[in-house]
């Protein structure tokens, strides 16, 4: 990530929003890799639910991984979204998503839950303990909109 005055700012503006807390689980089933979350916080149905004019939120995923493999987050692209529908993002394409900061087994990112109401997809990236990816995990984060970062309600 490019270190500007603006990245600095959103980091430091993103520690004052409403925190999501969301446990990434891996496990080996019937021999392959089955992934689920356990959203603790703003969850409904499966998906990250974040409602209108509640401003940006701090999605926080942590990794347990119940394998053999030494699963990890991806630290060259932990998470991959979009706004688009169909297929699965292939990139960070979109302005709603910041990644704030990634480690092995954690993943906080910034969510500006701005704009139009709309339905975030979004790629998990992991890699095993060799460095070779692994199946990801694309669920779905409802953005309930909003005014942008910074304006009052």
């Amino acid at each position: 990530m490019i270190d500007t005055a603006d990245t600095k700012l959103k980091s430091f503006l993103a520690k004052q929003f409403a925190a999501v807390a969301v446990d990434v689980i891996a496990k080996i089933v019937d021999g392959r890799l089955d992934w689920s979350l356990d959203i603790k916080t703003h969850g409904n149905n499966g998906k990250i639910d974040l409602p209108a004019k509640s401003g940006a939120h701090r999605i926080k995923f942590r990794l347990e991984d119940k394998t053999d493999l030494n699963l990890r987050f991806d630290a060259s692209g932990p998470i991959f979204a979009s706004s688009e529908t169909g297929q699965c993002p292939r990139s960070l394409a979109t302005d709603q998503i910041m990644v704030d900061s990634c480690d092995d087994d954690e993943l906080e990112i910034i969510d500006w839950n701005y704009g139009a109401e709309m339905d975030l997809r979004y790629q998990l990236n992991f890699m095993n303990r060799i460095g070779e990816p692994q199946e990801p995990l694309d669920p779905i984060i409802r953005n309930g909109g909003g005014v942008p970062p910074g304006f009052d309600i």
